[in-house]
């Protein structure tokens, strides 16, 4: 038996790490108590920073001690003026390192941007190039493309050279969430929508090679999600400025109904050019919907956003609808190119479904290409889609169950020709959309 390795039990392997991890935790314990310590007497000095560091470099993600060091350092810039980029460079030095550690660490990015802001000239160009280093160790290391982001802000990077980053990550691998993601805020910075008409989010002729582009990544691989929710962005509303629904008087209250949340600030009330005082009832800062109390006499004028509706005060229940009503339509038409880029894509869908009929991503998008193209042609295709939905993706059987019910309640709002009477009870409706559109009928059926 002589000259053969002997191999330890599990047993004494597992002994062993117990003692190592009970002498690091004595030491993790020891090490805190004293910066603690020293932190209650008011000590802010280069052995706090010493003991801080240790601690830090074996375990990143104690967010006390980077306070702790933001203290000391703060301190100790205005003993030294002269000293301060060069005291906060050696903390953007240590972050390094705590990083390339642990490169997901919370407290290490935010004291990095930290440091770095405080700096006189702070090299924000060369903090692009970190981040490519680490994304190009892990491409998906959302603290790193979030730090992205902000860095390329700080140093005026341009929107088209960063699309050209997120090209080159998704060449890489086009299953790269953040990517697709961090594409879907540039596009409307470098290629806005200067059509109101539209309910695109970029330009139109951008809007197609974005289409050809993730529909390429997307047939690629049907069950990778992240090219499918980049598209899912690509055909959905675009959330406009909150325009008026309507203004209402009933029972001697004053609603007004808007498309979007807005503060109270933003609704003006003016009788004889004077701005009117309402006591709106309780509720959030931010709402769709305004009920309140109003003491004027005669014609006033509701305003939101410079659109100017005019209503009477009247015993009766009377209103006035405003530009978010007038040809309500959920999903406007799309242009003749687009609807030609969207049924291309949908007769692909088509063509994919017939080899992959269970494919969840490419069912989905088939009904959001139907909604975009025409909601009321597609209607019951859409609903039937929902459905299949539910059969192929049971855990979110709940969600298409809402998006059915969201659907049907946009068709009836846009089919109806008067606000006495909306009738949904033919529906299973399992959630309830649109309660400011809903609440200028009289009566509503579910």
């Amino acid at each position: 038996m002589h000259g053969r390795l002997k191999i330890k039990t599990t047993a004494q392997q597992d002994a062993e790490k117990q003692v190592e991890r009970k002498a690091k935790l004595g030491a993790y314990r020891k090490a805190m108590s004293a910066i603690l310590a020293r932190r209650e007497e008011g000590k802010k000095d280069t052995q706090q920073l010493m003991m801080t560091s240790q601690v830090l470099q074996a375990n990143p993600d104690i967010h006390t001690l980077w306070n702790i060091r933001r203290e000391c350092v703060l301190f100790m810039a205005l003993e030294s003026a002269p000293e301060k980029d060069k005291l906060w460079s050696k903390e953007v030095e240590l972050t390094q390192q705590c990083l390339m550690s642990n490169p997901k660490s919370y407290g290490a990015w935010h004291h990095r941007s930290y440091s770095l802001d405080q700096m006189t000239c702070p090299p924000w160009e060369k903090e692009l190039a970190l981040c490519d280093r680490f994304l190009s160790m892990d491409e998906r290391n959302f603290h790193c493309w979030d730090y992205r982001q902000m860095a390329a802000k700080k140093s005026e990077q341009t929107p088209d050279k960063e699309l050209e980053f997120t090209m080159e990550r998704i060449n890489s691998n086009f299953s790269n969430y953040s990517a697709w993601h961090y594409r879907s805020k540039l596009l409307p910075l470098a290629h806005p929508n200067t059509d109101t008409n539209s309910c695109q989010p970029i330009e139109e002729s951008v809007h197609h090679q974005e289409l050809d582009l993730v529909q390429n990544a997307a047939f690629t691989d049907p069950d990778d999600s992240s090219a499918w929710l980049y598209h899912t962005w690509l055909v959905g509303r675009v959330q406009s400025k909150p325009a008026l629904l309507y203004a209402k008087i009933d029972q001697g209250l004053l609603t007004v109904a808007t498309t979007r949340e807005v503060a109270s600030s933003g609704i003006s009330v003016c009788a004889g050019g004077e701005d009117q005082a309402v006591q709106w009832k309780e509720g959030g800062k931010w709402r769709v919907e305004w009920v309140g109390e109003i003491n004027v006499q005669g014609t006033f004028e509701i305003i939101v956003n410079e659109e100017r509706i005019e209503i009477q005060i009247s015993s009766a229940r009377t209103f006035v609808l405003g530009s978010g009503y007038m040809n309500l339509k959920f999903d406007p038409k799309p242009s003749k190119e687009t609807e030609k880029v969207l049924q291309d894509e949908l007769e692909n869908c088509q063509q994919l479904l017939e080899l992959e009929p269970d494919s969840k991503w490419t069912n989905y998008t088939r009904a959001m290409l139907m909604k975009a193209l025409d909601s009321h042609k597609y209607f019951e295709e859409v609903l039937a889609t929902y459905d299949q939905l539910k059969t192929i993706d049971p855990m979110r059987r709940h969600y298409y169950d809402d998006q059915k019910s969201k659907m049907i309640i946009e068709n009836a709002l846009e089919k109806s020709n008067n606000f006495d009477f909306l009738d949904l009870s033919s529906f299973k409706i399992t959630k309830v959309y649109y309660k400011q559109f809903l609440n200028l009928f009289v009566e509503v059926k579910f």
